[in-house]
C-alpha cells in the first residue's frame, strides 16, 4: 500500500534511481569437502544518487522508518550514491516502478490519482532528487523538473495541475545534459511560491519557503 513515505522514496528513484540485474559470480569454500566451489546466482539492486547532504540524510531516514533498513551513502563528494540490497525491499518499491532509470521510471497510478499527501510527498522526493529552483527576487522564485521521460514527466504536470500549481512544459531541448533531448517542466511566480510553502522540499532553505 502506497504511504506518504514510500511516495516520497519513489519520488526519489524515479528522479535519480536506477534499476540493476545481474548475474553474480563467485567462489564458495565448502569446510566439509575441504573444496572451493565456482557458483552464480541472479542479484537485483536499486541505487539511489545524489551528493546533497541533507538529501541523502532525508532519503536514510525515510528508508529507516518504512522498511527498518539504512542503507549509507559512499563514494567520494562529486559521486554519492546508497545502494538498497535487501530483497524485499527492492521487490516493494519495484510495485511502483518496475524500473528505475532516466527512460523507463513509470509513475503509479497510485500516486497519480492518490490524496494529496501521497502527491506532495512524490512530488517533494521527485523534487529533491533532481529539481532546481532560483529566486529571481525577494518573493519570486522558478522551480523546474527535468527528464528526458516525456510521457511520466506528463503525468507529473498532472499532479501539479491538480494541486491549482500552474505549469509549462518546454522543450525537448539537446547538447551535453542529453544527447536524446530533454524536457523541462517550469513552475513560475506564484505557482512557484504555493510550490515552496505546499511541498517544502528538502533541499529548499527554512527562510526561503517561509518568506
Amino acid at each position: 500500500m502506497i504511504t506518504p513515505d514510500r511516495a516520497e522514496i519513489v519520488g526519489f528513484l524515479c528522479a535519480e534511481g536506477c534499476y540493476y540485474a545481474y548475474k553474480g559470480k563467485y567462489w564458495e569454500f565448502d569446510k566439509r569437502r575441504n573444496k572451493k566451489y565456482f557458483r552464480s546466482k541472479n542479484e537485483e539492486v536499486l541505487q539511489m544518487a545524489n551528493n546533497n547532504k541533507k538529501i541523502q540524510k532525508r532519503f536514510i531516514f525515510l528508508m529507516d522508518r518504512t522498511y527498518g533498513y539504512a542503507p549509507r551513502f559512499y563514494g567520494d563528494k562529486h559521486s554519492m550514491r546508497c545502494t538498497i540490497k535487501r530483497k524485499s525491499v527492492i521487490n516493494d518499491l519495484r510495485k511502483y516502478s518496475k524500473k528505475y532509470n532516466s527512460f523507463d521510471w513509470k509513475l503509479h497510478r497510485s500516486i497519480q490519482h492518490g490524496s494529496k499527501r501521497i502527491k506532495n510527498a512524490f512530488l517533494r522526493g521527485f523534487f529533491d532528487g533532481d529539481g532546481s529552483f532560483t529566486k529571481a527576487s525577494a518573493n519570486c522564485y522558478r522551480i523546474r523538473f527535468f527528464s528526458v521521460n516525456i510521457k511520466e514527466l506528463r503525468k507529473v504536470q498532472t499532479i501539479l495541475t491538480s494541486l491549482s500549481m500552474k505549469n509549462k512544459l518546454y522543450g525537448p531541448y539537446f547538447g551535453n545534459r542529453s544527447k536524446t533531448g530533454y524536457y523541462e517542466l517550469t513552475l513560475n511566480t506564484k505557482a512557484a511560491t504555493h510550490f515552496i510553502k505546499t511541498i517544502k522540499p528538502t533541499k529548499i532553505d527554512f527562510e526561503c519557503r517561509n518568506n
